[in-house]
């Protein structure tokens, strides 16, 4: 019996071992957005107690996550860090959005008495980076206005005080917008930046060429915002689909960027924003954030 016991707590910790093995860091900026956390492993310093290895280890895995977090982008080249040096209020929810980190693993090993410890921070969900810092960056003025809105050239209309003036007024309602020789219904949005140096960030807008803003986290509902940030990145175009897909869509349109604007910006043509505009106003694709970047 004793043999046996013994043949099953070896093969326990076997497993176990080779689950340790497979912990690896998640801190380079384009894997965290892609992956959605931030995951270190923190090693701490022999001829410890259990106890005591295991609480160091988690110190330093915690410390290299603020480390990563601080690094993060906000937009253009500005990141968290830059944003905590501008604010005590901003540094404090930094550091509470780290409170909600959580142990994806631990590791002693008793012959040389060290641990090892995997802790994990995810950007999205109650108490994590859109729902504690974004809030605080709008307050302190710290994200880009959104300036001049996109609205399709077809959607304007001239009234007789607006001509004599040389301007042009939106219609009250846009419920039924024009059509543009395309009856196909898309529900999700893949925007194709390959062919640029795309930088994931907290704050990722679809902008034209006169840089109207056609998409930004302020124009995401407050909850999709906090489960799901603002949109999903991806290097595999299955794999957008699929997160897609996730998100209730079943029909994405894909549109390749024209350019970028602040490496955090994507530029979209005219024609291209007017499709997704109008595809938006059928399936409120901008709203639930069923957008994804395809990085090359």
């Amino acid at each position: 019996m004793r043999n046996v016991f013994r043949a099953v707590l070896i093969l326990l910790l076997s497993v176990y071992a080779v689950q340790a093995a497979d912990w690896e860091d998640v801190t380079d900026p384009y894997k965290v957005f892609e992956a959605g956390y931030i995951q270190a492993v923190g090693v701490s310093e022999t001829g410890q107690s259990s106890f005591a290895a295991l609480r160091s280890a988690e110190v330093v895995a915690k410390r290299k996550i603020l480390e990563v977090l601080q690094g993060i982008t906000l937009h253009g080249q500005t990141t968290v860090r830059d944003g905590m040096l501008k604010s005590d209020e901003i540094q404090t929810a930094a550091k509470g959005v780290l409170q909600g980190a959580v142990q994806c693993g631990e590791q002693y090993n008793p012959a040389q008495r060290y641990a090892k410890v995997c802790v994990k921070l995810y950007l999205n969900g109650k108490g994590a980076l859109y729902d504690k810092v974004y809030p605080m960056l709008k307050e302190k003025n710290l994200v880009p206005q959104e300036g001049t809105g996109f609205v399709p050239s077809k959607l304007l209309v001239t009234s007789p005080a607006s001509t004599a003036s040389g301007s042009a007024e939106r219609p009250a309602s846009s419920s039924s917008p024009p059509k543009n020789g395309n009856d196909k219904r898309y529900d999700g949005l893949i925007v194709d930046v390959q062919d640029y140096s795309f930088k994931p960030a907290v704050i990722n807008r679809i902008v034209t060429d006169k840089e109207e803003v056609l998409f930004e986290p302020g124009k995401i509902a407050s909850q999709v915002l906090i489960e799901r940030g603002a949109g999903g990145f991806t290097k595999d175009m299955n794999k957008a689909k699929a997160l897609l897909q996730n998100w209730g869509s079943t029909s994405p349109m894909i549109i390749k960027s024209r350019g970028l604007v602040k490496a955090t910006d994507v530029k979209v043509s005219a024609d291209d924003a007017e499709r997704i505009y109008v595809q938006d106003e059928k399936a409120n694709i901008l709203a639930q954030a069923r957008v994804v970047y395809l990085l090359k």
